[in-house]
């Protein structure tokens, strides 16, 4: 398997290393591992894609699972189950029918009814393969089956295959521990949803995949027969016919055109003798054996070994033309004339004039040709040159929606890279013509899924009739096959090209950077592709989805406060409009009482809670169902779903689309004067229940609707990119009902709920940051507000010590309108079971510290992670810093290495904001592995980064 593996990935030009464990070369990008070597995973960072392959044998992934999740690594385990190929294991019940077949004896199977799977080498490489190239591997188990078959199937297919006798079948049901301690229909679900993380299924059938497996274990019995000694001179053997040992002892001797000595000395008497002497030693037991059984002297002398000997070949016969001289007619005597030199001396003056003459042509004539090559040459290697700018004209052409005259193009590209190939298709320049070539075919890719956004686009806003589910089922296909090219270009550009200059080496960077970002993008993509027909109702049915229009000047737990909403609409694939609407006269339709939770009581002074204030609950998919509560109560109405924007959405979506015209305001917003025209009619426009003042924001979204259905080409990708963009930095939350739908938010993460993460064992321990921000000052504070965070993390023996630092600083120039005090009601999110020590807060970031405890500090679990709440206002122009300060136990003292993992997720609508991290270590242990990258101060790592989306961090130590 692992020469299958290494012969694919050098195919697509990928440098292969192998068997050197002590040494692992920084700029590896994949590590295989076949054996299970953990002493290995130690040296290999988080940007190092591990891979562990085990075939039929299960019982150790359990303990790889736990000792891989301890450590900080970018891991996936490829099992595959009944795999089959030349050189496998003769053990299992499989490999063990392939041998029985080759060596015509009764095979040995499992019941003929009973059904289970059996896997193509090849295929098995195309599942490793993909689980580096494919998002979503990491840190999983994929089980892998080839196509579902019968112990009848198989023994008519190796029946068939090795041409066998006998074809009795005993019946041997399989032991149960091939199963991983699970039942069969356990371990077919792994396999399924292996395959639906994998988007592939195996390929070939067992029909096509044993014949050459029989052709190898028919090659190895033979072989091993062979082997064996033989007993000459025996007067007891089998039955052979002339016929037979003619064929199997027939000689062919290929003439070949090489100098007559050469033939002479090849078939001269006493050598040919002697080689026919040594072939007379193995061929004399049967000639006798023939002898004795047939009694017919001719069937013996038909195999003389003279019968094999080849007659000289003639001289081969050299015409030399004769070279004519001229008799001197000058001055020279008759006897001169007449009397000719000798022929030998004749000859050797002819020789030397014809090599005078041939040495000065083959001077010019090579000359000639190395000016052919040298000119040659430089016209290749300015296409070589050339071809990074006609890349980037093709992708322009794709940009503006030119894409007759950019397949030409790539056409065009894809020729020349060939042809380049054929001459300089070895080593670096080889492998960089090879890059170039798998961006030229990604290019292709573009286009096709350019067009076929357009068609979707053209259907879903207009008018055209296409095949909804056919189009997205192709557009599927081709995202699958841009991710695995793209995961192997960066595979190939992860080599070292100190080699080029400066200045392409640059260009070479450029193009890594971009890669890497297009992957994640089209990896985002693909995320959403399979909840698609639901969210667009292509069964038939309508669809509607609550869109929240959040201001996060007056920060909220999902975002910011709810001044309007929109209900989206679509129906068998169609968009059927964009209702805006504004929240206070929802609310003026509720009727009866309902009880706000007792923070908006208490702070916010609401005595009903309204669904205005709904989105309450820091985890969005909670929040969502008391929203969907409150708007079918209010309004009768029920919806899909719930997507919560803001501001910042809005600001990046003007960002690709440009000015618009909102005519209901009468302005021109653009990305830059967004907020400033929100905080303008916040300000004028406010008064209780006023439409207007809702309804900004409301406006601007309706005319970007517009703005979006007419997007085509680049405009459109960039759109998509945008939107991607903003549901990873939590600026856009989605909520479906649909149990699937849910599912594939929830685990690309953009459902805005609590993250659950956790570590398995005693090595490693999960730490957990989520500060939860809600404005209960009735104004828009949050636009005049600065945030900054600290965090000092102590990691000893026994304890784990956080200490969290928040400084705020309201800019506002007075308390008018939509200035004002900040009235923060704080949330912050830690793992369960960490013990709170104190939080306070003191004026300009030092002074006298001021305890926050007793009824104005909430301490409650939520789910699995302690929630810790209290309220502080920041005073117009003032700077607050808060500090809070709690513990986790842990255990070190019995460890060799730990892990310390942290996930700080981000609250949407949090603006920009900065955070700093130091982290020390126990005394006496080493750091491993740091993720992201740290600088070192006084013995401590620190981490400078900035909360623009969720954070992953995570140090190795070792004693």
């Amino acid at each position: 398997m692992a020469d299958k593996l290494e012969e694919q990935l050098k195919e697509r030009g990928i440098k292969v290393v192998r068997g050197d464990y002590e040494n692992i070369p920084e700029n590896v990008a994949y590590f295989f591992d076949f054996e299970g070597r953990e002493e290995v995973w130690e040296r290999l960072n988080n940007n190092q894609r591990l891979v562990l392959v085990e075939v039929d044998s299960f019982e150790k992934i359990e303990e790889w699972e736990k000792k891989l999740n301890s450590r900080n690594l970018n891991w996936r385990i490829v099992a595959g189950v009944n795999v089959y190929g030349e050189g496998m294991s003769e053990e299992g019940f499989l490999g063990r029918a392939f041998l029985q077949a080759a060596k015509n004896k009764n095979l040995v199977l499992p019941g003929l009814d009973q059904i289970y799977r059996v896997l193509a080498v090849d295929d098995m490489v195309e599942a490793i393969l993909r689980s580096c190239f494919f998002s979503g591997t990491s840190g999983k188990t994929l089980f892998v089956g080839g196509g579902e078959i019968n112990s009848k199937i198989v023994a008519e297919v190796l029946v068939e295959e090795a041409k066998m006798t006998k074809t009795q079948v005993i019946q041997d049901p399989p032991r149960a521990d091939t199963l991983w301690r699970a039942s069969q229909e356990e371990l077919e679900k792994k396999i399924i949803k292996s395959q639906e993380l994998l988007r592939w299924g195996p390929e070939i059938t067992f029909t096509e995949g044993a014949k050459a497996v029989i052709q190898y274990f028919v090659a190895k019995v033979d072989q091993e027969n062979r082997k064996k000694p033989t007993i000459k001179n025996s007067k007891i053997g089998p039955q052979i016919t002339r016929e037979m040992v003619e064929k199997r002892y027939a000689v062919e001797v290929e003439e070949e055109e090489i100098g007559d000595e050469t033939l002479e000395r090849k078939f001269a008497g006493e050598e040919s003798h002697h080689e026919v002497e040594d072939e007379e030693e193995i061929l004399d037991p049967r000639t006798e054996i023939l002898e004795e059984e047939t009694g017919e002297e001719e069937s013996r002398e038909e195999f003389k070994l003279e019968s094999l000997k080849k007659s000289p070949l003639p001289e081969r016969v050299v015409e030399e033309k004769e070279v004519e001289i001229e008799p001197d007619l000058g001055e020279s005597s008759v006897e001169e004339k007449l009397i000719p030199p000798p022929a030998s001396l004749l000859k050797k003056e002819e020789s030397k004039k014809i090599v005078k003459n041939k040495g000065s042509f083959w001077k010019w004539g090579l000359f000639g040709v190395g000016w052919i090559f040298l000119v040659l040459f430089l016209v290749n290697f300015i296409k070589i040159v050339t071809i990074p700018k006609k890349i980037m004209g093709t992708e322009s052409l794709i940009e503006k929606g030119k894409y007759e005259e950019a397949k030409k193009e790539i056409e065009l590209l894809s020729k020349n890279n060939q042809k380049l190939l054929e001459i300089f298709g070895g080593g670096k320049v080889g492998t960089l013509l090879r890059a170039e070539g798998e961006v030229v075919s990604l290019l292709g890719l573009s286009v096709e899924l350019a067009q076929s956004g357009e068609k979707i686009s053209s259907s879903m806003f207009g008018e055209k009739e296409i095949e909804m589910r056919g189009e997205l089922q192709k557009v599927e296909k081709s995202l699958d096959e841009m991710v695995s090219k793209m995961g192997i270009l960066q595979g190939r550009l992860s080599g070292q090209w100190q080699w080029l200059p400066g200045r392409y080496r640059e260009d070479l960077n450029k193009l890594k950077d971009k890669l890497t970002k297009e992957r994640e993008n089209v990896e985002r993509i693909r995320k959403i592709l399979p909840i698609l027909p639901e969210i667009l109702g292509l069964d038939g049915k309508r669809r509607e989805y609550m869109v929240l229009l959040q201001n996060e000047n007056e920060i909220r737990a999902s975002g910011g406060f709810i001044g309007s909403y929109a209900i989206l609409s679509f129906e068998g694939g169609r968009w059927l409009g964009f209702e805006v609407k504004d929240v206070y006269e929802a609310d003026g339709q509720l009727k009866g009482h309902v009880e706000p939770p007792s923070e908006i009581k208490k702070y916010l002074g609401e005595a009903g809670w309204f669904m205005r204030d709904a989105n309450w609950q820091a985890s969005f998919p909670s929040a969502a169902r008391d929203i969907q509560w409150f708007l079918e109560k209010e309004t009768g109405r029920k919806v899909d779903g719930v997507i919560g924007l803001n501001l910042a959405s809005v600001k990046a979506i003007l960002g690709v689309t440009g000015e618009i015209y909102v005519t209901d305001f009468k302005e021109k917003v653009n990305e830059n004067n967004l907020y400033e025209q929100a905080e303008y009619y916040s300000e004028t426009k406010f008064f209780a229940g006023s439409v207007q003042k809702a309804s900004f924001l409301g406006g601007v979204s309706k005319q970007l609707m517009e703005e979006i259905k007419l997007a085509k080409g680049a405009e459109g990708q960039k759109l998509l990119t945008a939107v991607m963009d903003l549901m990873d930095r939590n600026e856009v939350q989605v909520v479906l009902n649909e149990k699937m739908a849910s599912e594939v938010l929830a685990e690309a993460g953009w459902d805005g709920a609590i993250y659950e993460g956790k570590c398995n064992g005693e090595k490693c321990v999960a730490d957990y940051l989520y500060i939860v921000e809600s404005n209960l000052g009735v104004n828009k504070a949050n636009y005049f507000l600065y945030r900054n965070i600290e965090r000092e993390i102590e990691i000893g023996e026994k304890i784990v010590k956080n200490t969290l630092r928040i400084t705020y600083e309201n800019t506002a120039k007075s308390s008018a309108w939509p200035g004002g005090d900040y009235k923060n009601y704080i949330r912050i999110y830690v793992p369960v079971g960490t013990g709170v020590q104190e939080v306070n807060w003191s004026e300009n970031g030092g002074g006298e510290r001021k305890v926050i405890s007793g009824e104005e500090l909430k301490l409650s679990r939520v789910g699995n992670k302690e929630e810790i709440g209290f309220l502080v206002i920041v005073p117009v122009g003032k700077k607050i810093g808060v500090e809070v300060k709690y513990v986790e136990n842990i255990n070190l003292t019995t460890l060799q290495s730990f892990s310390y993992l942290n996930y700080i997720q981000r609250q949407s609508g949090f603006g920009d904001t900065g955070i700093v991290t130091l982290i020390s270590i126990p005394e006496n242990w080493r750091i491993n592995a740091v993720e992201p990258a740290a600088s070192v101060v006084g013995g401590k790592l620190l981490f400078n980064q900035k909360l623009d989306k969720d954070i992953k961090m995570g140090v190795e130590i070792s004693r």
